[in-house]
């Protein structure tokens, strides 16, 4: 059975007090119908934007999202935007623009100038041609004619599909794309690849600028497609991440889960030196030495999975989210238990914010954790910093008649909902989380529910945008949920 899925977004502010979360006020709204765009070895990117100046000064948020019709071969990416009129939302054209023109378009996700004296917004994603592979394409709308766009495909080599692209946009007007070979593509392993484009403001075309017009490949070290990138407001710092494998990084000599690894750039996205690696976990381990005790000579026991976050702040600092998940490698056994960690170049510290270290017996998304595919967003105003994540049910959670959901099989797929956390400012920012708080409450009761009449908001896709556009602030936190 086919599971179809709403669209939301939610304007949300979310306030303060001693005792943690006192007041959650908003609106939501459908921009249109979706299905699950989503499968394994996958990190969600930004699918929403803001634009303070849009709408005449009121401020407009453009969303990207998929559509999938009742033939799987037409699935087309959409965008849509929303305006805030007399106190309500309200969308500009239902189910959006179509803007994907080869079969099967998807993995959106959009970036924005932020720039008002040269505005554009950029959706990026996938699709394949007629008789040709997956290729990358940029997009963007002409100002003069609203619902014109021009479209230009990322290169690659010949016959080679690559998919599942990421966009980030500095105040330079400079747009970041990593993308990389699908599995289809290659063997094993998956090259990323890094594009860079400057944008004509007459034209309302991108000029690749990447030595000799081709992408650049990042590494081809990597059995995932779960990049991501950031770039600083500034336009002068670029960060890109992927999980790798510690085999593969030539930490040890057999299979023994992955690294989180952030390459970073200072020079806007030029003169990259990808040999140039920052380890954020270092994990240790296994150590055969201290056999027969496999679980000490697991040594450490968290590795890192798919789903992380960046940003530069207003400082042009890197502040990142990313998951982790248990294994033990003597045991051949990885958890479901999911964390997400949160780090920031000047404190150099990682810290648990989210924690899915419980069990109910019932399952979750293919690949997925209790916890994770965070999205970062700092307010600069007050300083808060605000992490939205997924997460399939709380400690306790029981069904509908009282009985717990972990009191035996048969107690079907847990909902998932979003979930969002924040850091206060001062002494402890980034280092002291309030626990986390549901904003969806769509948990389903009822043990196992059919696929097609489940309530999940969120299934591996959810985001929170960043309002922080050249000095132009906007209030709260606003997010798009599959």
């Amino acid at each position: 059975m086919k599971r179809l899925l709403l669209f939301f977004v939610f304007t949300l502010i979310l306030m303060l007090s001693v005792s943690g979360f006192a007041q959650q006020v908003g609106d939501t709204l459908h921009v249109g119908w979706s299905a699950l765009d989503n499968q394994h070895n996958v990190v969600i990117g930004r699918t929403i934007v803001f634009e303070p100046w849009a709408n005449e000064g009121d401020g407009a948020a453009t969303l990207i999202f998929t559509d999938l019709s009742e033939n799987t071969e037409s699935r087309n990416v959409r965008m849509n935007r929303v305006t805030e009129e007399e106190g309500l939302l309200e969308v500009e054209i239902a189910s959006g623009y179509q803007l994907s023109t080869g079969s099967r378009g998807g993995y959106a996700t959009v970036g924005s100038s932020g720039n008002p004296d040269a505005p554009f917004v950029v959706p990026v994603y996938h699709d394949r041609p007629q008789g040709g592979t997956w290729r990358g394409n940029l997009v963007t709308e002409w100002s003069i004619f609203p619902g014109l766009f021009f479209y230009e495909e990322i290169p690659w080599t010949n016959g080679i599909a690559t998919t599942q692209f990421k966009v980030a946009v500095g105040g330079d007007n400079v747009v970041h794309i990593i993308g990389g070979e699908s599995w289809a593509a290659t063997d094993v392993l998956r090259p990323h690849i890094y594009s860079r484009y400057t944008y004509d403001e007459v034209g309302g075309t991108f000029q690749i600028t990447n030595p000799g017009g081709m992408p650049e490949i990042v590494t081809d070290q990597t059995y995932t497609s779960s990049g991501n990138i950031a770039v600083s407001p500034d336009g002068q710092r670029v960060a890109i991440s992927k999980p790798i494998s510690r085999e593969l990084l030539g930490r040890i000599d057999e299979t023994s889960g992955s690294d989180f690894i952030v390459w970073l750039n200072e020079t806007g996205g030029e003169d990259w030196n990808f040999e140039n690696t920052i380890n954020l976990t270092e994990f240790d381990g296994p150590d055969p030495l201290l056999l027969p005790d496999t679980l000490t000579a697991d040594v450490d026991t968290f590795r890192t999975s798919t789903g992380n976050s960046l940003f530069f702040d207003e400082d042009n600092v890197l502040h990142v989210a990313y998951e982790v998940m248990p294994y033990y490698h003597y045991e051949e056994t990885a958890l479901i238990f999911g964390q997400v960690i949160y780090w920031n170049e000047v404190d150099n510290l990682s810290i648990r914010i989210a924690d899915g270290d419980f069990f109910l017996n019932a399952g979750v998304t293919s690949y997925g954790s209790m916890t994770g595919m965070p999205s970062l967003y700092k307010d600069p105003d007050s300083g808060m910093l605000w992490c939205l994540y997924q997460q399939f049910g709380e400690p306790g959670d029981t069904l509908a008649d009282g009985s717990a959901m972990d009191a035996g099989e048969g107690t079907g797929s847990l909902n998932a909902d979003m979930y969002i956390t924040a850091s206060p400012p001062g002494e402890f920012n980034g280092k002291l989380w309030y626990k986390g708080v549901n904003i969806t409450n769509t948990k389903g009761t009822t043990g196992s529910i059919p696929a097609g009449d489940c309530q999940s908001t969120c299934d591996k896709y959810a985001t929170c945008r960043q309002l922080v556009v050249d000095g132009l602030r906007a209030r709260g936190c606003r997010l798009f949920c599959q």
